[in-house]
């Protein structure tokens, strides 16, 4: 009877016994019958009455998959029984067994059950104490032990004393309060009852059932992460397929961390290594499903999606390295995506470079001289405009301009660059082709328009730009106060071109600046290049190309002043003043023509170039006057008719003409350049070194009166 009293079962032994007596021994019905009990009992199959009152207390007892044990009485009776009828103690072990293993599951109870009774058959197994029936039916037994104990390995994220199976279905994850489950070092008591642990095939199955739980797990990260990219807005079309991707990536993270713990649990073996085998397992799974991907539905740009797949791959990678663990070789998200990305840069290259060619240049500076001829004929519509900025076509604005798009397009791939550094050497040659695009088209541009800066006209017309109210500024600034005069004036053209190729130079470094970024902290690549070697070569270029082209803008707007200069000094050279009277004409008032000239031409071009410009242009016109000057001073020095008292004194007068020319130009930048300024801008150059050389023996303490002992 059951627990309450009910009827659970009725065990009913029925035996027959049938058989003649001997002759002479009446007609079998006589003796007093324990002839008859001996034979009855001689007659009853024990083992098959044990496994019948077995299977009534199991009833009783509500056998199921999580109540597998039997209550006292019922205990008590079948030992009782196997006493009685002497069945033997592993027919009592392997009948209970037998309906164990029916309704086993990885859990705690089962994995006692087992532990504790299959080592004593086994023992006895291996000791031949068992008869024939009881091996095969042992051997059946382990057939689904095996099976149980695979369940439990292949699911040994998934084990969970929640579920009625013991496993969470799916091969979802087990609740992070039963990880890793104790179930796991049964099992492996278990497997080393039934394997040598020390034998290399016994340790490769293992590893195998691990192997393969990895594999069914990864199916479910796919299926999971394909079911949320289903409810997500922007999920549609050929971006679901690389946000569902992205999400593998980040619950493989995951997964590496719980291969972690389990690995420090201690609970497997020394020799399995469980985060390599499930990695390896992952990785090969992952990127297999990432190139079916690709071939399936390639990517047409570099897109949200696109850009969260890389971060996440990027983050996953990282784990990998953190915690030691390798891909498999040859595969990667770079190498995946390597041809992709190298074609979407050069295509946005190849892009930005047709919009730079010569004839859109040349357009922009056409719409900038119409705009400005027609700003110049209304002297009141660029007063309050003196720093160069409406000489700048909009390809060189701050805002919206060529630096901006190449900015833009530096950006799109940065993200992609930072998390791999093999490709910064796409990206940077692609920007430095846009560079060499954009100076190659304003060489173009400047050929076209008839190479003006060689050969400027006279100003007139559009051209006379500077009011009257400026110029008087600009002589206040420089202290003159002479008319104009006629001097060389650069085109509209050719200042635009000459302040373009100077915001070029400028931007050239920031974005250099700006790749380094991007790899700064990682390690460079074996076998290439230094990151911004291209970007030192496009700059040097287009350095070489201003210079040129601003020596070319100098020596225009320096040809009048220097052959003022050169007439001013050749006369005094000649000229001989009056002893009797003891007049002698300043050095400020013989300068004052070539002052007022210099004036009026950096005057002029003030509101045409932009600061910088400007600045070198000053710079340079400075330089030339040095040098003519230096020329001047070799010529009377190596000259015998000036060894005479006379040349004495235009010695002391070129010593003054060059302070006062230093003077004069440190001022002007100063006083234009304003807060601007640096010391860098104030140094004398080249010519004006090299003058002061001969002059003071390069001793810049020596004043002008302190010189006259190096003739």
């Amino acid at each position: 009877r059951g627990r309450g009293g009910e009827v659970a079962g009725t065990l009913r032994l029925t035996t027959r016994a049938e058989g003649s007596s001997p002759a002479g021994e009446g007609d079998g019905c006589g003796g007093d019958g324990s002839g008859a009990s001996a034979d009855l009992e001689d007659g009853l199959d024990a083992s098959k009455g044990y496994d019948v009152l077995l299977q009534v207390a199991l009833r009783a007892n509500g056998f199921r998959r999580r109540n597998l044990l039997i209550t006292k009485p019922w205990h008590f009776l079948l030992n009782a029984f196997a006493r009685e009828y002497n069945v033997p103690g592993s027919t009592c072990i392997l009948q209970f067994l037998k309906w164990v293993v029916r309704a086993a599951t990885p859990t705690t109870e089962c994995m006692d059950i087992l532990c504790q009774l299959l080592p004593r058959v086994l023992k006895e197994k291996h000791q031949q104490d068992l008869c024939a029936s009881e091996q095969q039916l042992l051997s059946r037994i382990l057939v689904q032990v095996e099976d149980l104990l695979s369940k439990t390995f292949q699911g040994i994220k998934s084990l969970s004393e929640r579920e009625a199976s013991g496993l969470c279905s799916g091969h979802q994850l087990a609740p992070r309060d039963h990880f890793p489950s104790p179930v796991i070092q049964k099992a492996l008591f278990l497997y080393s009852q039934l394997h040598d642990l020390l034998a290399p095939a016994s340790q490769g199955k293992l590893e195998d059932h691990l192997r393969r739980g990895a594999h069914h797990r990864f199916g479910r990260i796919v299926r999971d992460a394909q079911d949320q990219c289903q409810g997500e807005r922007g999920a549609l079309g050929d971006t679901a397929g690389y946000l569902a991707a992205s999400k593998i990536f980040d619950a493989l993270r995951q997964e590496l961390e719980l291969d972690q713990a389990l690995h420090r649990s201690g609970l497997l073996p020394a020799f399995v290594n469980f985060p390599e085998i499930s990695n390896a397992q992952y990785a090969e799974l992952l990127y297999d499903h990432l190139g079916d991907l690709l071939v399936s539905k390639p990517p047409d740009d570099f897109s949200d999606a696109l850009d969260q797949l890389f971060r996440s791959a990027s983050l996953y990678e990282t784990q990998q390295s953190k915690f030691g663990l390798a891909g498999p070789k040859g595969k990667s998200a770079f190498v995946l995506f390597s041809d992709h990305v190298q074609t979407w840069i050069q295509r946005d290259c190849t892009w930005l470079c047709a919009k730079l060619t010569a004839k859109e240049v040349s357009q922009e500076i056409s719409q900038a001289e119409r705009t400005l001829g027609s700003l110049h004929s209304d002297h009141h519509g660029h007063h309050g405009h003196g720093n160069g900025h409406l000489y700048l076509i909009p390809l060189f604005r701050k805002q919206n301009g060529v630096f901006d798009k190449v900015q833009a397009f530096l950006g799109k791939y940065s993200g992609i660059v930072k998390r791999w550094p093999d490709w910064v050497p796409v990206l940077e040659q692609s920007c430095c082709k846009i560079l060499r695009q954009l100076l190659r088209s304003l060489g173009e541009a400047s050929g076209h328009a008839g190479g003006a800066l060689g050969s400027a006209p006279p100003a007139s017309g559009a051209h006379h730009h500077a009011d009257q109210g400026f110029d008087q500024s600009i002589k206040q600034m420089f202290g003159c106060k002479n008319t104009r005069e006629h001097a060389a004036r650069l085109s509209i053209t050719d200042a635009v071109l000459l302040n373009a190729e100077r915001q070029m130079l400028s931007f050239v470094p920031k974005l250099s600046s700006a790749v380094s970024a991007l790899t700064s902290g990682l390690p460079r690549q074996k076998g290439g290049l230094p990151a911004g070697v291209d970007f030192r070569h496009v700059e040097e270029e287009t350095r070489t190309s201003y210079a040129q082209a601003a020596q070319r803008c100098v020596l225009l707007l320096s040809e009048a002043p220097c052959h003022r200069l050169k007439r001013i000094l050749k006369e005094q050279a000649k000229y001989k003043p009056n002893e009797s009277s003891g007049e002698v004409e300043d050095v400020k008032t013989l300068l004052k023509p070539y002052l007022t000239l210099i004036d009026q031409v950096l005057g002029d071009h003030r509101k045409m170039l932009t600061s910088k410009v400007w600045r070198d242009v000053c710079r340079g016109m400075w330089d030339l006057a040095a040098a003519e000057l230096l020329k001047f001073v070799e010529r009377i020095h190596n000259d015998k008719e000036n060894a005479s008292g006379g040349g004495f004194r235009v010695r002391v007068m070129t010593s003054e003409v060059s302070q006062i020319l230093e003077e004069f130009f440190q001022q002007g930048l100063h006083q234009v350049l304003g807060s601007e300024v640096n010391e860098r801008d104030l140094q004398t150059p080249f010519s004006a070194k090299k003058l002061r050389e001969r002059i003071c023996g390069g001793n810049r303490d020596l004043s002008a009166s302190d010189s006259f002992s190096v003739y």
